[in-house]
């Protein structure tokens, strides 16, 4: 059984699955929402809909890290996927992405046969992620160019990467076609191009007789395997052990472990490579006199890569526990060929001495993973403290903080929310390497008042000990110096990089409030507390 169940064993129709004398199967709602959330992650959908962006960017009435998608704005640019950014009824959209569809239809809109303008509802920021379809208008007859939305003018060009021959597009025969790099090429067509088949054997017999024993060797390393899968990999503290369960705190070290498959996809500079890999390991850097150290408080990014075979190391700091930073010398990323990659030339730390750093070209590094460094050259990932993140492979990972010792009472008696005890530990903190990810959290606090009628909640800040954002809370009534408890829920959609849920307390001012951290004496053992659930 696999971490996430199938749906097929979930809805199965009996118990024992195929014998129906073993009864039918109840399904198990816990087991559907955890099923359904890493659906829904997944799918990573938007749940807005704007047919232009100025309708989108006259919306401001969502919450910070809200999707929504402009799909028929008449500047193609516009359209693709936006993050809102800034409270509600403030902030901004930013685009983030393309338009979930993985086909781009092109329409010809003018041009000659060997030199066609076209248009498109988008333009892609991700083009190699697409698959373009075009039904040509004339026959072309010679190497042939398209512009597309108002673009330069690239070529296109046949399956075998060579100028199209004439006749090898036909009108009103629609070809599907992929980029590659900075031109398109031809995936179907109903015309054979002969005499550039011809010309491409020619020079692939003549390359192959001096690379026969390279090839052999890539057939062997990419038997059975899927070409366009993602890394396969997780980062973690635990050697071995792709899904930990045991926290960890003050690690030295880091690990990219197989999880999924053994296999990385590697962009050389021209290709993507698949190659095979075991457990790769950093040691962290502790000494401040290093460039890209491992500091106390900062993010570092994770990237595999191949530079005289593989290596695996950290880009330098994030600017801030929101943001990466952009241009050169920060670990800035863009989604390439499939994954993400650095988008600048990237010096990678991949040891402890001094001069344990590599220089990496633009897109030829991918990002695996981020952690958080919990002291300089050290890092934790524990039930407080999920502070390592994947960026292929996530799966959940479960919060829970109480700071006060079992047995505590403390008095609390203002109507201004504070973290609990005013106790700074009292908080769940974790990273996300890309934004998105589900979270879910859950606060329990008990309380008796002096006054019976007197109102006291427990609540959840995101990133706030001042401001509660959890949904309930409230203590009920139960008469004076009587104890009740409460609980508050919260669940979202993470943001890009650090956040903390603080677990909050409030009350009426009149009276005295007397708090429980919970008591493992009683006859029913209970504790108080906030829990909750990320994905990484």
């Amino acid at each position: 059984m696999g971490l996430i169940k199938t749906a097929a064993e979930i809805f199965r129709r009996y118990v024992t699955d195929g014998v129906p004398a073993s009864g039918p199967n109840p399904v198990n709602k816990d087991d559907v929402r955890v099923w359904g959330t890493f659906l829904e992650s997944t799918l990573g959908q938007a749940g807005l809909g704007y047919a232009t962006l100025a309708l989108l960017n006259g919306d401001l009435a969502h919450g910070a890290g809200s999707l929504a998608l402009v799909y028929n704005d008449p500047t193609p640019a516009n359209n693709g996927l936006y993050q809102k950014s800034g409270s509600s009824g403030s902030g901004a959209w930013t685009r983030v992405g393309d338009l979930p569809s993985s086909v781009v239809n092109l329409t010809v809109t003018g041009g000659t046969g060997d030199a066609i303008v076209a248009s498109a509802i988008e333009t892609p920021s991700a083009p190699g992620a697409k698959l373009y379809l075009l039904a040509p208008t004339a026959p072309n007859t010679g190497a042939t160019t398209i512009s597309v939305n108002g673009g330069s003018s690239v070529a296109i060009k046949n399956a075998f990467n060579v100028a199209l021959a004439a006749g090898s597009l036909l009108a009103g025969s629609q070809v599907l076609m992929a980029w590659n790099v900075d031109h398109y090429q031809l995936m179907i067509s109903a015309n054979v191009d002969a005499s550039a088949i011809l010309a491409a054997a020619q020079a692939a017999a003549t390359a192959a007789a001096g690379s026969a024993s390279a090839a052999a060797s890539s057939a062997a390393s990419l038997s059975g395997v899927v070409g366009m899968s993602p890394p396969g990999g997780r980062l973690t503290l635990t050697a071995g052990t792709p899904f930990p369960s045991a926290d960890v705190a003050a690690a030295t070290a880091i690990r990219y472990t197989p999880a999924l498959s053994e296999w990385l996809r590697i962009y050389d500079g021209s290709n993507d490579i698949l190659t095979a890999f075991t457990e790769l390991s950093l040691s962290l850097d502790s000494n401040s006199g290093h460039a890209g150290y491992h500091q106390a408080g900062k993010i570092f990014d994770a990237f595999v890569c191949n530079s005289s075979g593989i290596k695996f190391g950290t880009g330098p700091a994030w600017l801030s526990d929101m943001a990466r930073g952009t241009g050169a010398g920060t670990t800035e990323i863009e989604f390439y060929r499939g994954l993400w990659r650095n988008k600048n030339s990237i010096t990678l730390r991949i040891g402890t001495a001094a001069g344990d750093t590599i220089t990496v070209p633009a897109r030829q590094a991918t990002v695996v993973g981020s952690f958080r460094a919990t002291a300089d050259g050290q890092a934790s990932d524990t039930v407080l403290r999920r502070l390592v993140s994947n960026a292929y492979n996530p799966a959940p990972r479960f919060m829970y903080a109480n700071g006060e010792p079992l047995g505590t009472t403390w008095l609390y008696t203002l109507l201004t929310w504070r973290q609990v005890n005013g106790n700074t530990a009292n908080k769940v903190e974790f990273l996300q390497c890309l934004p998105g990810g589900p979270v879910e959290a859950t606060a329990f606090s008990t309380a008796a008042h002096s006054v019976g009628n007197a109102t006291k909640y427990v609540g959840i800040g995101v990133n706030s000990v001042t401001v509660n954002s959890g949904k309930g809370g409230l203590l009920p009534t139960c008469g004076a110096n009587l104890v009740s408890q409460g609980y508050s829920d919260y669940s979202g959609f993470a943001t890009l990089g650090y956040t903390y849920l603080a677990w909050l307390e409030i009350s009426a001012a009149t009276g005295v409030t007397t708090w429980y951290s919970g008591d493992s004496a009683a006859a029913a053992v209970f504790s108080n507390g906030i829990r909750g659930k990320v994905w990484n």
